[in-house]
């Protein structure tokens, strides 16, 4: 396995590429990301199982990239995908998530020592970012920047982990490393796949959210599309 380093042009070709699969199969991949998406809302007002469900993100991820792989050998997406990597490689995906989440506790932490006040319980919930923010920010808004430039740093060196565990027997330590090397050398195109996939959601909600049907699947069939195009086998 080597990584590629791909032109900056790539960044949009990702979501091009999952366009293409969405359309596919565009009902499915719906139902998919409608799964995943209630969990997500479930993990707003149940903190203690919102942040089991945070654990697994990485784990859902992984079950994403497994439907596209399986779409593209000409089978069908199921919801059953979400859970998929779980029978796969569970241990490391969780620990992933774990690892994620505490870090995420973390920065919590520091921007308490900065100032912040410290949320409650519910709010502390990795996947309740909003009230985590309202709270965060309350006229300090330099807090809010520091919040998001190292939410957005550790969101993208570990973005290929998912993937990288989907597809190969590997420990936590070692798809790490593989996805921080990978994000730092294709750290031009991930920027531009960044802006174009944050337009596409503000396009989204100007929508009223009706456009966030086909902007949730996408997000998630790119982590896929652009693990394929950035690793070798």
């Amino acid at each position: 396995m080597q990584v590629i380093d791909v032109p900056a042009k790539q960044g949009a070709t990702w979501i091009k590429d999952a366009i293409v699969l969405f359309r596919g199969q565009p009902l499915a991949w719906i139902a998919l990301a409608a799964a995943w998406v209630l969990l997500l809302f479930v993990s707003l007002f149940l903190p203690y199982i919102g942040g089991v469900i945070a654990v697994l993100q990485p784990a859902f991820f992984a079950g994403f990239a497994l439907a596209c792989r399986a779409q593209e050998n000409g089978e069908r997406v199921t919801v059953s995908h979400l859970f998929a990597a779980l029978r796969v490689n569970p241990r490391p995906l969780v620990l992933i998530g774990a690892l994620t989440s505490i870090g995420y506790l973390l920065l919590l932490a520091a921007l308490y020592q900065l100032g912040a006040p410290w949320p409650d319980l519910p709010a502390q919930t990795p996947g309740n970012e909003l009230e985590t923010m309202r709270l965060i920010i309350n006229g300090r808004e330099w807090l809010a920047v520091v919040y998001f430039l190292v939410d957005s740093l550790l969101r993208g060196l570990l973005w290929f982990a998912a993937p990288l565990l989907a597809f190969h027997q590997m420990s936590a330590w070692h798809a790490v490393r593989w996805s921080v090397y990978a994000s730092l050398s294709n750290l031009v195109p991930l920027s531009v796949f960044s802006a174009l996939m944050l337009l596409v959601f503000l396009l989204a909600l100007l929508t009223g959210g009706l456009g966030l049907v086909i902007a949730m699947p996408l997000l998630a069939i790119t982590n896929y599309t652009s693990y394929r195009r950035v690793f070798s086998d």
